[in-house]
């Protein structure tokens, strides 16, 4: 049989041989795909669309020279095949070029300007390329043609929210939550997330209160429900629903936890705070709580502090705090320490906010005692936070920068000399707080912590942080000379 349609129609054998090679390799059976397309360039050797299917298997088994040739040789016979400029689309973005890879699609669906695979292709290297309004012009398209597709409703509204258009991408998202609802289709978790993605426009869009109501309308739609606790937590503190401070400062968790007594801000990001053990060391729930304890601050600088700061920094380190502040936070976390003594960031917050002073002693001085004698040996890392702070950083008031590397540099000699002695860690002057550390020079040789001797680990750790201080001091030969200590204790 001779080929017709300018030699792109085959006979029916022949055909067959050709949708074997496609699905050869799909299934990634390389070499079944190569023999296949070798059987059908035997009677037609400029087959256009052949060519190119061998081209592209043969890019897969690493010949690429090769590969490239065969996609050529059969551009060259078949210009006006969308197949074989699809497949040398497909051999660009192998070989990562992107903007090469999206002109050959871009022909190929002046071709066939309906063939969804192409338009999908398209889709995904025109977003990895950052190219949102083609983006949303393909996407737009293939929901034209496959409304009932569930992924090109949700692609589409991603794509109007990429490029600005919040507004068109919340109403996408009704429009295909109508539906759903008029099918009477069970919600799954991809409705859940469809219903967050939502509520995260909302809030972009800064209709908080919006946002707010929109997550007790969705709630028994989401599935995750820590995300939804979240996200309420979130927009109940940007809302500012209760608007003002607790009536007085909490002494216990159910206080904290209750609506009543600290307000429903203050109560939804204690929750999650305490909801596991894991959550006590999230400092995104920490940011979360200070915030809600500093009501004096807006909604605006709120949620400016909640999607700029990263890792450990907090709101306490950017913001100057009145004794009034000070005191709430401090009640806070008392309350929080009480109830759960296994978590240590309950107890390192407040030593990170307080003022300058014999207050601060006394916090720095207790999580020495109290981390050496674990063996923590990130303490020293922890307390650079204190000894650089960062641009933006509140200074002023607060013990900060050289001058508390060396106070904590103090209270460790003060500790390394009575442990050296009595085995104990130093005692603390009840009349200056802990502004000045002193031997206990009672005739049974006991300290403040107590008549227990401390492990020898004790006067490792506060040895190795010794040498910490030292090196951030400059004193580098002094380090050295106490890791050398370290080493042979």
């Amino acid at each position: 049989m001779v080929q017709a349609d300018g030699g792109r129609t085959l006979p029916r054998k022949e055909n067959d041989l050709f949708k074997s090679i496609v699905k050869y390799y799909e299934l990634k059976q390389y070499k079944k795909g190569l023999k296949a397309a070798d059987a059908v360039l035997r009677k037609f050797p400029n087959h256009g669309e052949t060519l190119a299917m061998r081209g592209l298997v043969l890019n897969c088994l690493d010949r690429k020279t090769e590969a490239y040739e065969h996609v050529k040789r059969g551009l060259k016979a078949d210009m006006r095949s969308h197949v074989c400029w699809h497949v040398y689309g497909l051999l660009h973005r192998s070989d990562r070029q992107y903007n090469d890879a999206i002109k050959s699609y871009k022909q190929a669906l002046r071709i066939d300007s309906e063939n969804i695979q192409i338009l999908r292709d398209l889709s995904l290297l025109q977003v990895q390329m950052r190219d949102c309004p083609g983006f949303l012009a393909t996407r737009k398209e293939l929901l034209r043609l496959k409304p009932n597709n569930k992924m090109h409703w949700i692609a589409y509204a991603l794509a109007n929210h990429l490029c600005g258009a919040n507004e068109t991408a919340i109403q996408v998202i009704d429009a295909y939550n109508n539906t759903m609802e008029q099918t009477s289709q069970k919600a799954n978790y991809e409705d859940s997330e469809l219903a967050l993605y939502r509520n995260v426009i909302l809030e972009e869009e800064g209709r908080y209160a919006e946002a707010l109501a929109h997550l007790y309308a969705c709630e028994k739609t989401v599935v995750d429900v820590r995300s939804w606790r979240e996200r309420r937590a979130h927009m109940l503190l940007y809302t500012r629903a209760d608007g003002a401070a607790p009536a007085a400062p909490a002494s216990s968790v159910e206080e904290l936890r209750s609506r009543e007594t600290s307000g429903e801000v203050v109560a939804a990001w204690t929750e999650l705070l305490t909801s596991n053990m894991p959550s006590a060391d999230n400092y995104a729930y920490h940011r979360g709580l200070q915030l809600a304890l500093l009501v004096e601050l807006s909604a605006e600088r709120c949620r400016e502090l909640m999607t700029t700061q990263r890792a450990c920094e907090l709101p306490t380190d950017a913001t100057p705090l009145s004794p009034e502040q000070v005191a709430r936070l401090d009640a806070a976390y008392a309350a929080l320490a009480a109830a759960y003594p296994r978590a240590e960031a309950y107890r390192w917050m407040p030593l990170v906010y307080a003022p300058e002073g014999p207050d601060f002693d006394a916090r720095l001085d207790a999580a020495i005692r109290r981390l050496t004698k674990r063996g923590a040996p990130a303490l020293g890392s922890s307390l650079e936070r204190l000894w650089e702070p960062k641009p933006g950083d509140v200074v002023s008031g607060r013990s900060r920068g050289r001058g508390a590397c060396e106070r904590t540099l103090a209270l460790v000699d003060a500790h390394l000399a009575a442990l050296r002695e009595t085995g104990r860690y130093a005692d603390a002057s009840l009349e200056a707080g802990v502004a000045a550390l002193k031997l206990d020079t009672a005739p049974n040789g006991a300290s403040g912590g107590g008549d227990e001797v401390e492990p020898p680990t004790s006067l490792l750790w506060v040895l190795y942080l010794r040498a910490h201080c030292l090196e951030w001091l400059g004193d580098l030969e002094a380090a050295l000379a106490t890791i050398d200590e370290c080493i042979s204790h």
